[in-house]
């Protein structure tokens, strides 16, 4: 949820609050995950649905939320009964604000499918058009490492 991400003095993004969190090791023989977590109108239906999933694509939809409340200012699934709540996550049942342009309409829609087979993937987002307007790729900087250097750490904290 957007009060989980927090900025840098450099712009950088920041992801807090990892109490909740599912663990590689909670990954059943299925190849999914079975532990329900997180906040109910982020939390993607699958999910909720309690039978396993991919924890990848339960992310993509919790950030598609985010990208809604960040445009619109308010969440795309709001009831006070938490049953009422699951029925529009589960039908993906929300509408998008008028001042949203139809290219960020089509891509939340995407992101906020109830179907994690379809609903569109991290490579595809990457690629929209409306993901890429005006994105400029970050520039890591990179530092010569000298192996004496690590080595001497290495030996240090394990002496």
């Amino acid at each position: 949820k957007p009060e989980n991400l927090l900025l840098d003095t450099n712009g950088v993004l920041k992801v807090s609050d990892f109490g909740l969190s599912a663990l590689p090791q909670q990954v059943r023989e299925d190849g999914l995950l079975h532990t329900t977590c997180g906040t109910p109108n982020y939390v993607a239906p699958e999910v909720i649905n309690n039978k396993g999933y991919d924890g990848a694509k339960a992310d993509l939809w919790s950030c598609g939320v985010i990208l809604y409340v960040l445009m619109a200012g308010y969440l795309p699934f709001e009831d006070s009964n938490l049953v009422a709540l699951y029925k529009k996550i589960f039908k993906a049942d929300f509408a998008c604000p008028p001042w949203f342009s139809s290219s960020a309409k089509k891509l939340i829609k995407r992101i906020l499918d109830p179907n994690p087979q379809t609903r569109i993937t991290i490579a595809e987002v990457i690629e929209n058009d409306w993901f890429k307007k005006g994105y400029q790729p970050p520039v890591f900087q990179q530092e010569d490492v000298n192996l004496d250097d690590v080595n001497a750490i290495l030996d240090n904290d394990f002496m």
